[in-house]
């Protein structure tokens, strides 16, 4: 069991280390925090801190919700590597959802020892429960976002993930938007924390077709120091079939510098079911280095 306390304090801690990288990016870039224009192909570029008071650009989601988002285009998050609320969010957007994984065959119980690609649960090989991770995402300002989620094993807390993530801009008459997520996890049972940062990036080619990526690494430390260091890419497809369904695929890669690989294959469904409720769902496949298998996901989710 974890001591609450401890619990507390290390979420404390992460949500310091966290907010202290997103400080730093600002600094080190003065058009950002300055709110100045950026020319991206001639194409006019936004800063989050412009999205502020722009409400004759809000428009509605394709999914059917009737919330509002800011510049630039709607494109589907990914199920199983989600984002932290869209990149375009507006202040006072709330989250809550729910996922849950399932492994459809016996293997080895994760990627021969690694942690697992999506970001939540470190299986290091030794369990074949089911993993699934309430989170809750709040977007304070226009286009900030944060997120503190539970991984789970079947009935037993496994870790506790803190993630940041910010819109960077919009481009080509708004059909791209960019940005980048911070991670921090801590595994309770192996004593390690991982680290990762990631570059999003987002393109609607028309009103039917959407694509979404996120490019990155993420360093595990834990005793004696400095450990595994990887490489993670997701890359999604999407189409809007209708105003309130979507079907996609989405791949999850994962490389470890020095060892082993995996790759999660992922084909999904998207149903807005309400203005507030949204349901997905997908059958796949996980390909890794120390064993492969099949796995079902699932994720409920509630946005006002």
């Amino acid at each position: 069991m974890v001591r609450r306390d401890g619990l507390r304090i290390l979420i404390g801690c992460m949500l310091t280390l966290v907010g202290l990288t997103a400080q730093a990016i600002d600094w080190a870039d003065p058009a950002f925090e300055n709110a100045s224009l950026l020319d991206f192909d001639h194409d006019e570029v936004y800063s989050p801190l412009q999205l502020v008071g722009s409400a004759k650009n809000r428009t509605k989601r394709p999914a059917g919700n009737d919330q509002a988002h800011g510049p630039g285009p709607i494109i589907p998050e990914p199920m199983v590597f989600d984002l932290v609320r869209p990149l375009n969010a507006r202040a006072g957007q709330i989250e809550a959802n729910v996922l849950a994984i399932f492994p459809l065959a016996k293997g080895p119980g994760g990627v021969a020892g690694l942690p697992d690609p999506i970001g939540t649960v470190p299986l290091l090989g030794k369990s074949q429960g089911v993993e699934w991770a309430p989170e809750v995402e709040w977007c304070p300002r226009d286009g900030v976002t944060w997120e503190v989620e539970f991984p789970f094993i079947d009935d037993r807390l496994e870790a506790v993930k803190v993630a940041h993530q910010r819109m960077l801009g919009t481009g080509f008459d708004d059909r791209f938007i960019h940005g980048w997520q911070a991670i921090g996890l801590n595994d309770f049972d192996s004593g390690t924390t991982t680290l990762a940062m990631l570059w999003v990036a987002g393109w609607r080619f028309d009103k039917t077709w959407s694509m979404i990526s996120l490019v990155g690494g993420r360093q595990e430390i834990g005793r004696p120091g400095f450990r595994a260091t990887e490489y993670l890419q997701n890359v999604s497809l999407f189409a809007n079939v209708s105003d309130d369904l979507i079907v996609g695929i989405e791949t999850n890669y994962q490389q470890e510098t020095t060892g082993p690989a995996a790759c999660l294959l992922m084909p999904q469904v998207q149903r807005q079911l309400s203005p507030y409720w949204q349901l997905q769902g997908g059958v796949g496949y996980r390909f890794a280095t120390g064993g492969s298998l099949p796995e079902a996901a699932i994720r409920v989710i509630w946005a006002n």
